[in-house]
């Protein structure tokens, strides 16, 4: 008897639970219906739209069916016409707009991070992207092959989006190896060979530039090293309390290593189950935001 009336506790509560969540999606479809004016109905399937940017936890990207272009973020930051930004897009490639838009769509055209210690939300190893790639350690090269005769000259490349060839409509044309190319077409002597290392990735600041240098300096011996960064450290110097020496999200990131299970758990959940968004509410005093684990910027 115990038993069942246990059972018939727990029937009652999970259906309470599934109506409960049924109506507060229906009521934030409405509360977005009223001050987004877009994306409503699909909010009560999935209560939390991708707007601006792709959410994810440290770069574990679940669904590569996306079809979200890579520069929504700066578009709508700077209030800008999305047709005249993509047309003035094509036209510093020399191609269309058509293509560009093709591009920078989808799963392909957003790099995907991991977190590293000491550096911050690196480069996952072997991404095909649509203007770079990386190899098994998460950087760029052009080492060269067949080259035992010649005498190997090495490049270091450091820094953020630029220096990691955002932007470019071809993988040829990106910074790594439009330099090699360079370098080589160039070099007078036939027993030189130059290969070129990018260790930059996207917002990339200054600390993580030295430690990643630090953890490759010696393996690889370069002949030179290029910083191509100052941007990202100075934003977020203005926008992290005036913090030097840290790197991107590192606040987020500590709060969310060093939480308890129970906490990462509920983070989790409350993502997709607007239950338990008020349950952590209720526990941690403060309401979870997808921003915590922005791991695409816009630098």
């Amino acid at each position: 008897m115990t038993i069942k009336i246990v059972s018939i506790f727990f029937f009652y509560l999970i259906l309470f639970s599934i109506i409960l969540e049924f109506l507060l999606r229906i009521f934030y479809s409405i509360f977005h219906k009223i001050y987004k004016q877009k994306g409503w109905m699909r909010s009560i399937i999935f209560p939390y739209k991708f707007n601006y940017f792709l959410y994810e936890n440290f770069g574990k990207i679940k669904n590569k069916k996306f079809k979200d272009f890579r520069f929504d973020s700066q578009i709508a930051l700077m209030n800008l016409n999305e047709n005249e930004f993509i047309e003035n897009f094509a036209k510093a490639n020399d191609s269309s707009s058509e293509f560009i838009k093709d591009l920078y769509s989808g799963y392909n055209a957003f790099e995907k991070l991991v977190y590293e210690p000491f550096v911050g939300f690196n480069n996952q190893n072997n991404m095909n992207l649509s203007y770079c790639k990386t190899n098994n350690n998460g950087f760029q090269d052009t080492i060269k092959i067949n080259v035992k005769d010649k005498k190997i000259k090495k490049v270091f490349i450091v820094g953020g989006s630029v220096a990691f060839g955002f932007g470019v409509s071809n993988i040829e044309k990106n910074i790594t190896n439009s330099l090699d190319k360079y370098l080589n077409s160039n070099e007078k002597d036939n027993s030189i060979v130059w290969e070129v290392y990018n260790f930059s990735f996207m917002s990339c600041q200054s600390t993580s530039e030295m430690n990643l240098l630090n953890k490759y300096i010696k393996i690889y011996n370069p002949d030179y090293v290029i910083q191509l960064s100052g941007f990202n450290d100075l934003f977020f110097y203005l926008h992290n309390n005036f913090k030097s020496y840290t790197f991107n999200k590192s606040d987020s990131i500590s709060e969310y290593l060093y939480s308890s299970m129970i906490k990462k758990a509920f983070y989790k959940l409350s993502f997709n189950i607007i239950l338990f968004k008020f349950f952590y509410f209720l526990m941690y005093r403060k309401i979870p935001s997808k921003n915590k684990n922005n791991i695409y910027t816009i630098y």
